[in-house]
């Protein structure tokens, strides 16, 4: 009740101000609480006509297109008109997209830029690691977590992570390995 009330009043201001990108994106993101997808993606569509530098309003459109499984429309939204992701979210949402559609070599590509662009970003190590894990290639995992560890060498997520690959092939002694080596420091 209260969320349609919200949705009342925001389209009564949209209808004064309709070309306030701001408001158009509150009712989409009500719409969505109300599960009116359609709704949800139409006020978001033209929030980003209105005000297309909106990383935060990419986002969600790009998250409603995902809910639809329509991944031309999270390209569309989440990559520049060079067809680079708009941010490291949106590159990690896209890489996401893609290992979700069984498209690997995309979401390696996607993680591998993020990473060239972001050097500091935790998220793309993790990400890219996925997709070698996805690929059987736990070799290259592993190096790509050891990487992150060489530029965050206190995140004890990067070890864990490590530790869970090396476990998941059986290899307790190298998980066992994995825990002294985070005691010893």
């Amino acid at each position: 009740p209260f969320d349609r009330l919200r949705n009342g009043v925001h389209e009564r201001a949209v209808v004064k101000d309709p070309g306030s990108a701001a408001l158009h994106y509150k009712l989409a993101r009500i719409a969505a609480q109300l599960d009116d997808g359609d709704a949800a993606i139409a006020h978001a569509e033209r929030a980003l006509e209105l005000d297309p530098s909106d990383a935060t309003g990419r986002l969600f459109l790009g998250r409603m297109h995902r809910i639809r499984h329509d991944v031309p429309g999270v390209e569309r939204v989440l990559r520049d008109s060079e067809g680079r992701p708009v941010s490291g979210e949106a590159a990690l949402l896209l890489n996401q997209v893609y290992l979700e559609q069984g498209r690997l070599d995309e979401a390696l590509a996607v993680c591998q830029g993020l990473i060239e662009s972001e050097p500091d970003n935790l998220g793309a190590y993790m990400a890219l690691a996925t997709v070698h894990e996805r690929q059987g290639n736990f070799d290259a995992a592993e190096k790509v977590l050891r990487a992150g560890l060489d530029l965050q060498p206190d995140r004890f997520v990067l070890y864990s992570r490590l530790a869970r690959m090396r476990r998941s092939r059986g290899d307790l002694d190298g998980e066992t390995a994995l825990y002294r080596e985070v005691l010893a420091k």
